[in-house]
Order: structure tokens, then sequence, then C-alpha cells
């Protein structure tokens, strides 16, 4: 079921305007009311999947329940999918967990960065000691394999089982954050993460925004995911769409034969309760209530280092989701680990308002990109003229004289005022969350503090996070 998210800015052409949700003068593309769909994972029957078009040649890995991949994985169920990969929960026959396997398309091109993801997190794992912080607040990478398919070779990744991510705790279509203890929690782990990969690993993730954050789950979470195959199939009801390749929900008969030994591990190792009638679609509901309302027991994991590159590298293409996008990336300017930080801001932002700090939209007189940095300039001022000069793209945005060529001046906006008039923050809330993401939305990014720096910030300074992988806890 897709959600939607809002943005911060409206679409106002050329009126200027002061009422509730509308800032902007001038015929900026960035919409308030607006709204773009997300996909979230494993959710529920009626949740979007995958096209069935996309098991052929240059795309999905067709998997059947049953079947072991590697000598060594049994396919339980799906877990989620992506563009470039589906996820499966499988059954490690060596080691005796339940692991997800990322597996690739057979897209030559997918193949390359799915290789140069490997490489990434084995060189991230190699680094610091398991004592770091940072390291365990990162997906840790347990095998890889290349595995033949009907189309071409698809390259497995294997890791734990999470949760979802980011995007299942906010409710967008309410406008609502979930509660800043809550983000703090989450954004200091976040920050750790960054702090450890930026200063021992010399790494960029390049990507940093909700679907790349991860919750954590408990080991009995785990069990029902698998447990809810089992009974399935041994009470001869339909898989959900959810669990199968798109288009494959018939259950064979020799498929209880290939589960016996799953239904004795999901049975015998039992630790919980009630293990029927639980509802996973309902629970993850209850924690986006939970989350809302006052703090939880949450743990997070950052993925996703497809796009990850080594500080300093040469890197041509243009990094970044676009909401998530600093304005050095925008004007070609080059970028290092301070682009994360400023990705960091808009999630902190997004999280605590159920909003989207910047997601421009093309105008009748200006671009996409053109409007993107007249939303950041309204929230964080002027863009300095060192960066500027230095932007291979700035001929394409700005006069020689600083402002926009097609949107000319922009007022600015102060961030504590969008979130007291706009999100319903108190004065002296928006006043410190405010100041702690101010710093990290500096236009210059020689300005920005790093990734340490943002930890001893008064806003997180102090605060704890438990480290019991249960978000599905009772309340």
């Amino acid at each position: 079921m897709a959600s939607k998210r809002r943005n911060m800015f409206h679409k106002n052409k050329t009126q200027e305007t002061t009422e509730k949700g509308r800032f902007y003068s001038l015929e900026m593309g960035c919409e308030f009311t607006g709204c773009r769909q997300c996909k979230p994972q494993f959710d529920s029957e009626a949740d979007e999947q995958e096209r069935t078009s996309e098991y052929n040649e240059g795309g999905y890995l067709a998997l059947e329940i049953g079947r072991i991949l590697d000598n060594r994985y049994q396919v339980v169920r799906k877990l989620g999918w992506g563009v470039f990969s589906t996820v499966w929960m499988c059954w490690d026959m060596e080691t005796g967990e339940f692991v997800a396997l990322k597996i690739v398309k057979d897209l030559e091109c997918d193949r390359v960065i799915a290789l140069g993801e490997v490489a990434m997190l084995r060189s991230i794992q190699e680094r610091g000691t398991e004592e770091d912080v940072g390291k365990s607040t990162i997906v840790s990478l347990r095998n890889s394999f290349s595995l033949p398919g009907e189309n071409g070779v698809h390259v497995c990744m294997v890791f734990d089982v999470l949760g979802k991510n980011l995007l299942s705790l906010v409710d967008y279509e309410g406008n609502k954050g979930i509660h800043l203890k809550n983000v703090k929690s989450i954004i200091k782990q976040v920050l750790e993460a960054l702090s450890f990969l930026h200063e021992k690993c010399h790494v960029v993730h390049t990507d940093l925004k909700p679907e790349n954050v991860f919750l954590c789950v408990d080991s009995d979470y785990v069990r029902k995911l698998a447990l809810d195959v089992v009974e399935r199939v041994w009470s001869g009801q339909p898989l959900a769409t959810s669990m199968v390749c798109a288009g494959s929900r018939r259950v064979d008969s020799g498929l209880r034969c290939r589960l016996r030994l799953l239904k004795k591990v999901v049975e015998g190792g039992w630790s919980g309760g009630d293990r029927g009638g639980w509802g996973r679609s309902l629970e993850w509901a209850r924690l986006r209530d939970s989350v809302a309302r006052g703090p939880r027991s949450l743990r997070v994991k950052l993925g996703d280092f497809g796009n990850a590159v080594p500080v300093g590298y040469d890197y041509k293409c243009t990094i970044q989701t676009e909401p998530y996008r600093a304005p050095e990336v925008i004007l070609g300017a080059g970028f290092g680990c301070s682009a994360d930080i400023w990705s960091v801001a808009c999630l902190a932002f997004e999280l605590a308002t159920g909003t989207v700090l910047f997601e421009p939209t093309k105008s009748q007189s200006a671009t996409r990109p053109e409007n993107h940095l007249a939303c950041i300039m309204q929230v964080c001022g002027p863009v300095p003229y060192g960066l500027r000069l230095r932007g291979r793209h700035t001929f394409r945005y700005f006069t020689k004289f600083g402002t926009l060529k097609h949107l000319g001046k922009v007022k600015k906006i102060g961030l504590k005022q969008i979130l007291v008039n706009e999100c319903g923050f108190r004065k002296k809330s928006a006043g410190e969350f405010s100041d702690f993401l101010q710093a990290m939305l500096n236009v210059d990014p020689a300005k920005r503090p790093t990734a340490t720096q943002c930890l001893r910030h008064p806003w997180l300074a102090g605060q704890r996070y438990n480290y019991r992988a249960t978000p599905l806890d009772e309340e």
C-alpha cells in the first residue's frame, strides 16, 4: 500500500501569499500540498508488488519457496523488492539462522554495481573493531555469491533479516512526524554510523534517505515471518502475494515435503506466546502510532551501499536522491562527507514533521534543479560566491550577480518559523531543533559540522537508545 509524502512548499505561480501552508512568491515549483508515492516493504497482501514482466532477461530471478540456493540457503519467502533487486528470507542450513538474501537483476550494469557494493561492504567490515558503536549500526554482509538464472547471472548478498525502513514510521498522509525523542534516537544512530564510515572507513554513503535506514527486529518476529508461510502451506491456504514472485501464489504438492525441516525449526524453537492472528500489518500500524505518541526502544541500521564512494574519489555522476541532495551536488562543485550531513538534516526534518523539506518540481519558468536551489535558498540563505565559482553547472542557474536566472531574488524564511507556523512546533522545541538542523544545512559544505561534531550538539547530547532490537515489543 503506497503512502504519501508531503512536500514543505506550495507552488504559487506569481502571487505572494502568507496563508498557512504556502511560502513561496515567484514561480517556484515546490509543492507544499503535493505528494509522491512511496513503496513500503512486506506489509500486507494489498501492497503493490513487482511486475511479472520484470522476471525476464535483464530482470529478477524467479524463485520458488523451498528451493535451496548455493547448497546452503533454503528460500522461505519474499521480504521485499526494489528497482534493482528482490529480497528473500532464507534458512541458512549451515548456521541454523534465518537470513535475508538480496538478489540483483541480471543486467550487466546492475551486476557491476552489486559487485561494487560487495567490495565496499567487505572493506567497511575490515575497518575498526566490534566495539565501534557506529560499526554496529551499519548492515553487515554475511556472505555473497553468484547464482546462474535462466537469462543470466545474478549477484546475491546475504544479510541479517531486518524490518521495514523508516518510511513505515511516518504518517505521510496525516502529515504527522514521530515523537522527537524517537527522532533523536534514530538520528543519533545514523550519525554514529556516519562517524565510523567517514572517519574510520573514509567512505561517503551518498544516498542517505528513509528508504535506506532499516529497523532492527527480534528473533521472534523473524520466526513469525517463517511461521506465517508454514501455517499457510500446512492449512492449504494460498500464499500471500507479498511472499512470492509476482503472479505465483499456488502451493505445489511437494512444498510440504521441502519445508518439513523448516516446520520443525519454527515450531520447535518458538519462544513467544500466541503464534496466530498477530497480523504484521496491524503491528506495524501500531508501531507507527506509538512512535508518534512517545519514546520507544528503536534500533536501526544504515544500509544500501551500492552508491557509496571513497572520500576524494573524482565521481562525475550526480549523487543522492533529489530531496536529500546537497547544493554543491546540484551545482557540480564536487562533494565530500559533508554531503551526507546535509541528507541527515533532511531526514531528521522529515521524521519529525511527516513532511519532505525539499522536493522541487519543474515549473513553467524554471527547471527542477533551479527550483531546488530556490527552495534551499529560502530556508538556508544564499549560495556563497566561492561555491558558485566551483560549480560546473552554476551558469545554468545563476546570473553573474548571484541571483537565480529565472526566479530572481529569493526571500529567506527561517527554519524555526517554518517549524512553528507550518508544523505546529512550540517555540522552544522549534528553536532547539532548528539550531541543530541549521548547522547541518549550511549551504557552504566547508562550514557544515562533521558527524562526530553533530553528535556533540546539545539537541543530541546525552541522548541514549536501548540496544534491544524489539521495535514490535508490547507498549
